[in-house]
């Protein structure tokens, strides 16, 4: 993510995408990671490089069911709902 700018671009032309991956750099080396699919995000928070972080976490949502997720390299991975919002 490069500016407050870039990310408003992504939310207004990229919509028809379905799939986002966007990354927020803070101060030092900590950056917030969120992915989007249509129905969901899952949202990262790494204190500094090398850092396990924090994630996202739904208490509501079905441990036994999961959502795909893609990357911008093309991997796709599948997180449980209760870690989306």
């Amino acid at each position: 993510m490069k500016s407050r700018d870039h990310l408003i671009s992504i939310l207004n032309n990229d919509l028809a995408d379905k799939y986002h991956e966007i990354w927020i750099e803070g101060h030092g080396k900590s950056a917030l990671c969120i992915l989007t699919n249509p129905d969901s995000a899952f949202l990262m928070y790494l204190r500094h490089e090398g850092d396990s972080g924090f994630r996202s976490n739904n208490k509501s949502g079905d441990e036994s069911k999961t959502q795909e997720f893609k990357l911008s390299n093309g991997q796709v991975d599948l997180y449980p709902e209760t870690w989306l919002t």
